[in-house]
């Protein structure tokens, strides 16, 4: 195991994500929706945010979101995405979500903290860079060496959960076909 991978598996971490396939994701929702297509940070977000959340809830824990900082108008939109969850529940179709068992929103409101942006060199974030990437090509490629790391040191999310939790909480590939 080479120094790097030795550094990121030492630290006390879940790596969790929602991976989406850009191009799966415009087949999906462009006819349907149009120019009101979602973007796809916000569904990513909302995924992410849901499932971290879940997983929290369930081990009685709160969550503080802590997101890199992009340009005011992308941080405007993170913040206003967080905002509109805790006020609104998620943004999902409830006849869609209803088999992912999505929280209430004063279950929501209970475990989510709060959330701040950092810059890019906070070692925390570059921390969650070199773990999501792993993640990411792990779709077309399971064998990457530094998933595989992940995996042997139980750090990916997944391997926290029961099975019957893990199509609701865990890792998610979503739009890929």
């Amino acid at each position: 195991m080479n120094d790097l991978t030795q550094l990121i598996v030492e630290n006390p971490i879940i790596v969790h994500a929602c991976v989406i396939s850009r191009s799966g994701y415009c087949q999906r929702y462009l006819d349907k929706y149009g120019e009101k297509t979602w973007e796809m940070m916000k569904s990513a977000f909302s995924i992410l945010l849901e499932r971290c959340a879940k997983y929290a809830f369930a081990n009685n824990e709160k969550i503080m979101i802590y997101y890199e900082k992009m340009g005011k108008k992308e941080d405007k939109l993170i913040e206003q995405y967080f905002q509109e969850i805790k006020e609104q529940g998620l943004p999902f179709d409830s006849n869609n979500s209803e088999k992912y068992s999505p929280l209430s929103i004063k279950e929501l409101n209970l475990i989510l903290s709060g959330i701040e942006g950092k810059t890019k060199n906070r070692p925390k974030l570059q921390l969650a860079d070199l773990c999501l990437y792993p993640v990411v090509r792990s779709k077309d490629n399971p064998e990457n060496k530094a998933f595989i790391a992940l995996k042997e040191n139980n750090l990916i999310i997944d391997q926290k959960l029961g099975t019957e939790q893990v199509s609701s909480t865990g890792l998610k590939y979503y739009c890929f076909y």
